[in-house]
């Protein structure tokens, strides 16, 4: 890779932070994919592939499972 080419990529690597406040409003169903899809996509120890996802939306089960 040229060193010109990989500057987007250092860029955004030195650029994106963490956030632990969200906002209080459902994803929508495009969103929902792509993040799957990236999650998918990313490697895995050996190339296993051994995870699980599971989406709750609904916001009872979500408080109940976040205190556990």
């Amino acid at each position: 890779m040229k060193e010109n080419n990989a500057q987007p990529i250092k860029s955004l690597l030195r650029e994106r932070i963490s956030l632990r406040r969200f906002a209080d409003c459902p994803l929508n169903q495009e969103d929902v994919d792509w993040i799957v899809e990236g999650a998918m996509r990313a490697p895995t120890a050996g190339n296993m592939m051994l995870y699980s996802m599971i989406l709750i939306t609904d916001p009872i089960k979500k408080q109940v499972l976040s205190e556990g």
